[in-house]
């Protein structure tokens, strides 16, 4: 799977790609995880907020997939409505300054390890 870079920020647009790749696995003894690391708010995806809500409600929600989403360098506010769409279908928002991303980062592996 390629992605190419249009100079803005597609948050939405690579959330519903990872949804997609997990709805394909079948394997009942998988982890089902989803990590997504994003730097600014979603300023390019051409994927509406409804569709993002009723996706990640699918997976999320009802097949009980983790999802962790973490913001680097900038307080939630700098992420636009990504925090509250997150917590909105039950993943995890958390933000993060680069040099704590190892802090950050390693209760959320020992969860989905």
């Amino acid at each position: 799977l390629r992605m190419t870079t249009s100079g803005g920020a597609a948050v939405r647009d690579g959330l519903i790609i990872g949804f997609d790749l997990l709805a394909e696995e079948r394997s009942q003894s998988s982890r089902r995880a989803m990590v997504a690391f994003v730097s600014s708010k979603d300023t390019s995806s051409k994927t509406a907020i409804a569709q993002l809500l009723n996706r990640g409600n699918q997976l999320v929600g009802r097949r009980n997939v983790q999802l962790y989403v973490i913001g680097i360098d900038g307080p939630p506010e700098a992420f636009g409505d990504l925090p509250g769409l997150i917590n909105t279908i039950g993943g995890t928002f958390v933000t993060t300054r680069l040099g704590d991303l190892p802090t950050t980062l390693a209760p959320i592996l020992k969860q989905i390890g």
